[in-house]
């Protein structure tokens, strides 16, 4: 399966990492801090992040 993202707009950037529980917004259990999240076009189930200068779809966590 090759899905094709779009950048959208920039969400913010990951605050803390290593987080297993009690998740916050820009909350991460691997990304490091600093790195840019951001929106996806026409999709809310996945963000992209800018790791070395590539962008890298990620499952959207969503709380409720």
């Amino acid at each position: 399966l090759n899905l094709e993202f779009t950048k959208n707009d920039k969400l913010g950037e990951i605050l803390s990492t290593n987080v297993i529980k009690k998740f916050k917004d820009f909350d991460a259990t691997i990304l490091e801090v600093g790195v840019e999240v951001y929106s996806v076009l026409d999709r809310d189930d996945f963000v992209l992040v800018s790791i070395d200068n590539k962008m890298v779809p990620y499952y959207a966590y969503v709380e409720g």
